[in-house]
């Protein structure tokens, strides 16, 4: 009996990764989406600002990313 309540009280502490799992996939699809972009347009980004704007997107999102991974875990 005690056995059973303590595997119910592990399952009931995790905590969920779905977050994490939403978060990598924009960040795939993110880091795809600029590649694809980039490919196919030579002049991308078209300005120094724009450039740092992606860059700090693509940072930002990647410590969302590991802030979730050590979250989650």
């Amino acid at each position: 009996m005690l056995h059973a309540f303590v595997n119910l009280l592990a399952v009931a502490e995790e905590k969920s990764k779905t977050p994490f799992y939403i978060a990598g996939c924009v960040f795939g699809a993110w880091a795809i989406t600029l590649f694809m972009i980039g490919r196919t347009n030579e002049t991308f980004p078209a300005t120094p600002a724009a450039a740092r704007a992606l860059g700090g997107v693509s940072v930002l999102i990647a410590l969302i990313c590991g802030g979730l991974a050590v979250y989650v875990a």
